[in-house]
């Protein structure tokens, strides 16, 4: 009986071998085949596999190529610039051909005028300031800039340490032409701005001064260019006595923007105090110390340091 149990437990076993051995068998034959089909792909199926694959990783990982090239006068305008060859009137001399050359783009010109500016560009005067009257406001804008920087000390007035007399027709030509534009009525208020953030350097004469001052002053409002304007002709000295008396008149709001304008003038450069004489500094000592900023400002806190450093360097 037992070994008649061996038998046929011996048979099983061999049955269940049998059946494994064809299993794996055809799962090997599976196997191959798919190997063998991945690896007789036609050569032009993987080429354009490939070829698709390093596409969609190059649209990824590179800036696709500009068709749009630069205007004529960009160019130009950078070549100007970058040439190591010419020097400072040289460059003056091709940017005003450029810039008459392309008179009617406003693009053009604000670009140009902004170059022209960094030259503080005396010589291009006549050239610049017809674009006062232009239409366009940042045109105007641009224009202001440039003549402001014009009107600057040229490098040959400061070694000498004076002005030249032909610099100073052509200064006072720029003073005149831009009284005409502050003057002019309905005039955009950017460009008013504009002539307020650089009339000391273009209209630097008393009688000027006293005339913008007045006009500041006789507004209901104030802008930050405007009270920067004020603070700056305080600190130069001119018309201080008056300038003063005017503002004790106005708002607190008036004042406090003022005072920190001349606050931030001294935070930068504490030597500007130099410029007053003994009277002129005990007048405007009095008007820091007599208008405190309001503790009811959200920016009190630095007001209140403003004044203080303004105050002790007194």
């Amino acid at each position: 009986m037992n070994n008649k149990i061996k038998y046929l437990l011996s048979i099983a076993i061999l049955l269940i071998l049998i059946v494994l051995i064809f299993f794996y068998r055809n799962y090997q034959t599976d196997v191959e085949q798919k190997n063998t089909r991945s690896n007789t792909l036609p050569k032009e199926q993987i080429t354009h596999q490939i070829n698709t694959l390093d596409g969609n990783l190059s649209n990824t990982s590179k800036p696709k190529p500009s068709n749009i090239n630069p205007p004529k006068w960009a160019q130009e305008l950078m070549y100007i610039n970058e040439n190591p060859q010419y020097n400072r009137v040289d460059k003056i001399q091709r940017l005003i051909k450029l810039l008459n050359e392309n008179k009617n783009d406003a693009s053009a010109v604000r670009e140009i005028l902004a170059h022209l500016s960094n030259l503080n560009p005396i010589e291009a005067v006549d050239d610049i300031l017809p674009f006062l009257k232009n239409s366009d406001p940042s045109v105007q804008n641009a224009a202001i800039g440039a003549l402001s920087n014009a009107s600057l000390l040229t490098e040959q007035e400061q070694q000498l340490k004076k002005n030249l007399p032909e610099n100073d027709v052509i200064r006072r030509k720029i003073a005149i032409n831009i009284n005409e534009l502050k003057n002019t009525p309905n005039i955009a208020n950017e460009v008013k701005q504009a002539i307020s953030s650089s009339y000391a350097s273009t209209n630097p004469s008393l009688e000027d001064t006293k005339s913008m001052i007045k006009d500041i002053l006789n507004q209901k409002e104030m802008s930050a260019n405007e009270s920067s304007y004020l603070a700056t002709s305080i600190l130069n000295g001119k018309d201080v006595k008056n300038t003063i008396s005017l503002l004790d008149n106005k708002s607190t709001t008036v004042k406090d923007e003022v005072i920190k304008s001349i606050g931030n003038n001294i935070v930068d450069n504490p030597n500007v105090l130099d410029v007053l004489n003994t009277e002129q500094k005990r007048e405007v000592f009095s008007f820091i110390h007599n208008n405190p900023p309001s503790m009811r400002d959200d920016d009190f806190s630095f007001k209140n340091d403003l004044w203080k450093n303004a105050l002790n360097h007194f």
